[in-house]
C-alpha cells in the first residue's frame, strides 16, 4: 500500500517536462517522449507532483477513512481538519 499527499498539479509542455525530469519520464530522449505522446508542436501534458510518500507492507493495510467511496480511481481527497477523519492517519498508520 502507498500513501501520499498530492502537492501540485501542473500542465507543462513536453520540453519543460523533459528539462525537469529527463529520463525519469520513462524514455531515453525528448524525441521518444514526443513520439509516444503524439503529434503536436510541443503539447501540454499533465504532471502530478506528490510528497510525503510512505510505503506499507501488504499486511499493514488499514480500512479507508470514514465516508471514503471505494470506487474512486483518482482525485479523491479528504480534509484532516474534519472531525470525522481528523485522527485517522495518525491512528491507522502510526
Amino acid at each position: 500500500m502507498i500513501v501520499m499527499m498530492l502537492a501540485q498539479v501542473r500542465d507543462p509542455v513536453v520540453s519543460e517536462a523533459w528539462e525537469f525530469f529527463g529520463e525519469a519520464n520513462g524514455v531515453a530522449s525528448v524525441a521518444e517522449m514526443q513520439a509516444r505522446i503524439g503529434p503536436g508542436e510541443d503539447p501540454a501534458i499533465g504532471c502530478l507532483f506528490v510528497r510525503d510518500v510512505r510505503f506499507f507492507p501488504a499486511d499493514a493495510v488499514a480500512d479507508p477513512p470514514p465516508q471514503f467511496a471505494p470506487k474512486i480511481v483518482q482525485g479523491k481527497s479528504y480534509d484532516l481538519a474534519d472531525p470525522a477523519v481528523a485522527g485517522f492517519s495518525r491512528t491507522s498508520y502510526g
